[in-house]
């Protein structure tokens, strides 16, 4: 008899700036896996935009219309308009935020979306990222999801707004871990060995984009308790915000441009904020350089300006940090006897918020002088830690989450306006594979006490249909889209075959069939690039021209028809033996990253060796193979837990800096790929902001994109640093005459 297969269960972070999602199953005592998005990586920006007839999901939201794109989603959960206002929520979008009607009146937004405004709730918009992240994973929405919050920040109606959309989304809500309890249970469980028969104490905070969570626990004998927790709408975007102010007057006040008037000025200046922040964080004063409004900007920027210009938010730090550590210090002394001596315990920093050293130096202060270790990856440990909740706690039979809460206890359910009253401190248990957790903590316990939506089933049906035929057009929608890319690049293809097939194929000495091939295959690419019958053609006209072509090249050349034949099937046999070869190499043992992490030596040396697999498959001119091999070494890189030296800092740099750079290149030698192009020699420029191959191929791609200002900056930034670069040259003429070609017509 067959075993049945185990349950899968996944894990996800739903962050306000990126998602991770994890996947385990049902008993598995190990870490989860990471779950890869569409473009290899684990981490996918919490975001919706609408162009048109479609949306537009993740990395794709960065190149569309800001007016039309919704971040910060989960802020805009379950809140009132006058909560929402109270948080000044709507400084950080540029998208219309609206009251909606369905949901309570809950905050949501409207969009332009099939020629015309549409509202959508929170909920709904939120149900739209969830239904995408659901497809990334092999085994689907059916799979129950774990899900981490943050505690008491977001509370009982945003947590019923979050399984509202999941319902929309038809994704399987199990329930909710806190952001710091799930970070505690990986912290221990990779640490199981070190701990055992130890009591330790761990102080975890925690910045993310839009919330500031801290949280004192106490670590003996596989047992978590939660001594004290605190949470506060204060994230990295608020810091991002004031820089964003902070340029925007020095802009105005040194050349006369107002850049917050119009959207698209608004978005690019806080993209460079961002990226700003980052650099800031590492020295303390830069140059910042920009061409916005038709000018060259250049500004001198300081730490200590922007420190300055963001003092009330790093006011608040400190007094939530020692907030926690002076409850958690009476809360350990009233579980131990009179007199006990506090014990010293350990600070952990988690979240992108704390790379600031002025953050990082207030948290440090509250808590005793502490040293700050990263030693869990923040990027995913919340994923991890909700995948590793789930696979302990699902019960499949009952299709709930059981099995930790004592025998002796039952939480309290919240009151119907959600603002449950806390409860004392209860025990709850995992056991899987002889691997036992218990935990006391009450966020815990008060999350998952009812998981319910009562009251609000029309609205979600209702949203649910809209839902669906809104997936119906973005289904047709990529469709047509991937069958264009696919009849665009037949013809690429073919034409490069056409010039340099070999003699045997027979084209080489015969000029005039080169040419009647090359003329049809142009017929084609005309049609495809200028023909208004083209954007709005079905997946059957590309089909059909696909067919056409082939028909046509076998009448007229059936020697290189032949010969491009002989070629398929030949290339059909390699893919076959790589995928035998891979199920071959997955039938070995991996190793058990419970018993022994990889350390951060062994991270950078697989890094590397990434990279250079990467190099090769680039001089093989496999550029998908070596698009995977780059992502893969960046993916090793930001799995490193433990604090690297200054020394392993520029190793990591430099690696990233590479990294990035040869996938621009990569997209580079792609047709219609260069807004990741840009995306990639950005995130080079935050690492290396004199990096040359960065500008000259930013500089390429807004050509190619004939976003010549923006071309021409990227040159000028070349030959400022290399002033013989030929191919600078060159390609500042060339959009130094579009240019003018604009300007005369």
């Amino acid at each position: 008899v067959e075993e049945e297969p185990a349950q899968a269960v996944l894990g996800l972070d739903f962050g306000s700036g990126m998602s991770i999602m994890s996947v385990s199953s049902v008993g598995n005592a190990k870490l989860p896996v990471l779950v890869q998005n569409r473009v290899s990586s684990v981490a996918t920006p919490t975001s919706v935009g609408f162009r048109e007839g479609e949306r537009l999901f993740g990395d794709q939201c960065y190149t569309n219309d800001p007016e039309n794109t919704v971040t910060d989603l989960k802020f805009l959960l379950g809140r009132t308009r006058e909560e929402f206002d109270a948080l000044r929520g709507a400084d950080h979008s540029l998208a219309q935020l609206v009251e909606c009607a369905d949901f309570a009146g809950h905050m949501g937004a409207t969009v332009e979306y099939l020629g015309e405004p549409h509202s959508f709730s929170g909920e709904a918009l939120a149900a739209m990222v969830l239904q995408k992240l659901a497809t990334f994973p092999a085994v689907g929405a059916e799979a129950p999801l774990v899900m981490s919050v943050p505690g008491q920040a977001f509370g009982a109606r945003q947590r019923r707004a979050l399984r509202a959309a999941c319902q929309i989304a038809g994704v399987k809500l199990a329930g909710f871990v806190p952001d710091l309890t799930a970070s505690a249970l990986v912290y221990a469980h990779t640490r199981a060995q070190d701990l055992a028969g130890e009591s330790k104490l761990v102080l975890f905070v925690d910045m993310g984009r839009c919330f500031f969570q801290a949280q004192l626990v106490e670590i003996e004998n596989r047992t978590i308790r939660v001594l004290a927790s605190t949470a506060d709408t204060l994230g990295g975007r608020d810091f991002s915000l004031r820089l964003q102010a902070l340029l925007a007057r020095e802009i105005g006040n040194k050349y006369g441009l107002d850049v917050t008037k119009k959207a698209r000025h608004v978005w690019q200046i806080r993209k460079e904020a961002e990226r700003l922040k980052k650099v800031l964080s590492t020295i303390g004063t830069t140059k910042f350089e920009y061409f916005i409004m038709e000018k060259d900007v250049s500004l001198l920027c300081s730490r200590a300006k922007f420190e300055e210009e963001s003092k009330d938010l790093l006011d608040r730090v400190e007094p939530l940090v020692r907030k926690v550590v002076e409850s958690g210090a009476a809360a350990w002394a009233a579980c131990h006897p009179e007199g006990a001596a506090f014990p010293d315990y350990t600070l952990e920093v988690l979240g992108g918020g704390l790379i600031m050293p002025a953050v990082l130096d207030r948290i440090r202060h509250a808590a005793d002088g502490k040293d700050a270790h990263r030693s869990l990856d923040s990027q995913s440990c919340r994923a991890l830690g909700a995948g590793l909740f789930a696979s302990l706690y699902y019960n499949k039979a009952s299709d709930s989450l059981e099995g930790y809460v004592a025998p002796d206890t039952a939480p309290q359910t919240p009151e119907d306006d959600g603002a449950a009253a806390k409860q004392q401190p209860e025990e709850a248990a995992a056991k899987s594979e002889c691997i036992e957790y218990h935990f006391v903590d009450p966020d815990l316990l008060e999350m998952n006490a009812d998981m319910t939506v009562s009251g609000e089933e029309n609205m979600i049906d209702q949203a649910r249909v809209r839902e669906q035929e809104m997936q119906q057009r973005d289904d047709a929608a990529e469709k047509r889209a991937t069958k264009r890319n696919e009849t665009e690049e037949l013809v690429y293809n073919l034409r490069d075959k056409a010039r340099s097939s070999p003699p045997d194929a027979g084209l080489q000495n015969d000029e005039v069939t080169r040419d009647k091939v090359l003329a049809i295959l142009k017929e084609v690419e005309d049609w495809i690039l200028y023909s208004e019958e083209s954007e709005n053609a079905s997946v059957e006209d590309y089909e059909a021209k696909i067919a056409n072509i082939n028909a046509s090249i076998k009448e007229i050349a059936p020697k290189f028809h032949q010969w491009l034949e002989d070629e398929r099937v030949a290339r059909q046999k390699l893919e076959e033996q790589a995928r035998l070869e891979e199920k071959l190499a997955q039938g070995t043992r991996t190793r058990d990253k419970t018993e022994r992490p990889l350390t951060k030596g062994e991270f950078i040396s697989a890094a590397e060796k990434r990279k250079e697999q990467g190099n090769q498959a680039i001089k093989e001119d496999d550029y998908d193979g070596a698009y995977v091999r780059y992502n893969q070494a960046l993916t090793n890189l930001k799995s490193i837990r433990e604090d690297p030296t200054e020394e392993e800092q520029e190793v990591i740099r430099q690696l990233r800096v590479a990294c990035y750079l040869n996938l621009a290149y990569c997209h580079l030698m792609k047709k219609n790929r260069e807004n990741k192009v840009i995306f990639n020699c950005n995130e080079a420029l935050a690492l290396d902001n004199d990096s040359v191959k960065a500008y000259y191929r930013r500089g390429l791609a807004y050509k190619d994109l004939k976003q010549y200002e923006n071309a021409k900056k990227d040159f000028e930034q070349v030959l400022k640093r290399q002033p013989t670069n030929k191919g600078a040259k060159k390609g500042l003429a060339l959009v130094e005459k579009r240019i003018q070609e604009q300007v005369t017509k």
